[in-house]
């Protein structure tokens, strides 16, 4: 990795901080509803399988959109370093 995609690497992580997180690493307010939604939607703890209701086999296509939403929960995951107990504590306190 050249020393520019290392500080680009850096750069992005700030931003990922300063966009969920107060001052002394615990989650804002917002970034806590924000992220109990894509906790859910990104299936962030659950299996990737998706089975066909018509054919009640393995849906290759809806597996891959699956394990796509999972790849961009990781990546915040990633970049935010938040421990798990927070992660698994956050709900979503909207109805959708």
């Amino acid at each position: 990795m050249t020393k520019q995609q290392v500080q680009q690497v850096l750069n992005l992580k700030g931003a990922f901080c300063r966009t969920f997180l107060r001052d002394g690493g615990d989650l804002q307010q917002d970034a806590q509803l924000v992220l109990a939604h894509l906790k859910r939607f990104c299936r962030a703890h659950v299996c990737t399988l998706q089975i066909s209701p018509k054919t009640c086999m393995m849906d290759p296509l809806a597996s891959a959109a699956a394990e796509g939403r999972r790849e961009v929960w990781l990546e915040i995951q990633k970049f935010l370093y938040v421990d798990e107990q927070t992660i698994f504590r956050l709900e979503e306190t909207i109805n959708e």
